[in-house]
């Protein structure tokens, strides 16, 4: 064979398998996810509000997601983290999990979710490169006798 044409070969040989092993780290990574959530148990105390979130996630990938972590963010635009839920042992493929955790967040971050401005949601999951961030598409569901404002 032509060592020209065996270079080109060689070439194309490794950028199939770059572009096979990209695209099978890119598989491991939740790409979206989607859920919703109801807030419970509102207590203010002077410029803190404890409440409880429950959340039910859903997940649509063709995989199960285990060891995973949410972080309840605020709602601004450079969110920082308010607090996590417990370690979600497994999100199996196509299906839902729901998680529960009580917060203690400032008055004026709750008058925010009251006004509009929703609370964001991280899914975090463990990986060789070090934690995944995958932001998680949430909705609040307000139950029966419950105001959202």
């Amino acid at each position: 064979m032509h060592p020209k044409i065996k270079g080109i070969l060689t070439l194309l040989s490794v950028a199939v398998v770059v572009a096979g092993l990209l695209r099978s780290a890119a598989a491991e990574k939740p790409q979206r996810l989607a859920g919703s959530y109801v807030v419970k148990n509102v207590v203010a105390d002077g410029e803190q509000v404890h409440l409880t979130i429950t959340m039910t996630i859903t997940n649509p990938s063709a995989q199960d997601i285990k060891g995973s972590i949410v972080a309840l963010l605020d709602s601004q635009p450079e969110s920082g983290l308010l607090g996590s839920f417990g370690t979600l042992k497994l999100l199996p493929h196509l299906g839902q999990a729901a998680i529960s955790q009580t917060f203690s967040v400032s008055a004026k971050e709750y008058a925010n979710w009251q006004h509009g401005h929703e609370p964001r949601f991280q899914f975090l999951q463990s990986s060789d490169a070090g934690a995944v961030p995958v932001l998680i598409q949430a909705r609040r569901v307000v139950t029966p006798g419950e105001s959202a404002n």
